[in-house]
């Protein structure tokens, strides 16, 4: 049975990556968000990828080894106490891809931890 885990790749080389897995017939997902970047002289619409150093892939077992052949990709995301790469679960990665599908404003990742009882802070910008 497929599962969705997190596998950690090399800064900057996330859609080469994806690109990668893609032609090896591995099911991916690189959340990625158009955004207009301003120079100077000139505008240029850029694809930003939302969560750096991280690709989503959906594997079976035997393909699970297999995402870690690629050189770019260095291990799974593990929860802290855990042995076993983290899986999530498939409704909720339909929910993320939604909100990034149809999202009007920009989307970003917050390291920062929460404080209970604080409501979580929606940073809005121009895509």
């Amino acid at each position: 049975m497929k599962k969705w885990l997190v596998a950690y790749v090399r800064l900057h080389h996330e859609k080469k990556t994806a690109e990668r897995l893609t032609a090896m017939n591995i099911e991916n997902f690189l959340p990625v968000q158009e955004e207009i970047r301003q120079w100077t002289y000139r505008k240029k619409k850029i694809e930003r990828v939302v969560i750096p150093m991280m690709i989503f892939v959906h594997v079976d077992v035997a393909e699970r080894s297999q995402v870690l052949t690629l050189s770019a990709i260095s291990r799974y995301m593990v929860l802290h106490g855990e042995h076993t790469p983290a899986v999530i679960p498939d409704e909720q990665m339909e929910r993320f891809k939604f909100m990034l599908d149809y999202s009007d404003e920009a989307v970003e990742m917050c390291a920062a931890p929460l404080v209970p009882g604080e409501l979580i802070r929606v940073v809005k910008g121009p895509l």
